[in-house]
């Protein structure tokens, strides 16, 4: 039993050489995709939110290794309502807040001492906190979807060894509306970039 113990405690702390945590934040630019194309040209467009949270690398050999952390994401859209009835069109952002856990594999090319670029590829899982359209408070499981995934793209470079700067392109992959609320698909669209700590 005890050489288990040891074992365990031995392989603890060898992820925690080769682990690095730290924080991040940074900005989304988000859009919809619906596969009713005409709709999502002409009433939906980009609108600003943003991320923050803990992210954690850990080395797997040479410049390979695994990104994943916890965020706190907000993609904002913005959405035009049509006409109707002779009324005004107006315009309005609405804003979809969720937890996000991302897994990538980010390779790292170690060239140069200072700068070290990197690349990485992989998937996020979230849950919706929050939601607000044409200003009003949206219910999960009625009219919106909690869970989610997705793909994310990225590259970017770590300098000095503690800082990191980073864009990702966000590919959603499930749908936002349930099918019992709409037959469109809406999925998210967008991009990211974001800077981070590391201790």
């Amino acid at each position: 039993m005890k050489k288990w113990i040891v074992l365990g405690w031995m392989c603890l702390a060898a992820l925690g050489a080769r682990a690095q945590w730290g924080v991040q934040v940074g900005a989304t630019f988000t859009n919809l995709k619906l596969s009713d194309v005409a709709m999502s040209k002409d009433f939906l467009s980009t609108r600003t939110g943003f991320s923050a949270g803990i992210t954690y690398d850990f080395k797997v050999i040479w410049g390979l290794g695994v990104n994943t952390g916890l965020l706190f994401v907000q993609r904002n859209v913005k959405e035009r309502a049509p006409e109707v009835g002779g009324e005004v069109e107006m315009d309005f952002v609405n804003r979809y807040s969720s937890i996000e856990i991302p897994v990538n594999l980010k390779y790292t090319f170690r060239m140069l001492p200072v700068v070290k670029p990197f690349v990485m590829a992989g998937v996020y899982f979230d849950c919706g906190v929050g939601a607000t359209e044409r200003d009003q408070k949206v219910t999960y499981g009625e009219t919106l979807n909690r869970l989610g995934s997705g793909l994310l793209l990225g590259a970017g470079a770590d300098l000095l060894g503690h800082l990191r700067v980073m864009y990702q392109y966000d590919l959603g992959l499930s749908d936002l509306v349930p099918d019992s609320w709409s037959n469109i698909k809406t999925m998210n669209r967008g991009h990211r970039l974001s800077v981070g700590v590391f201790f």
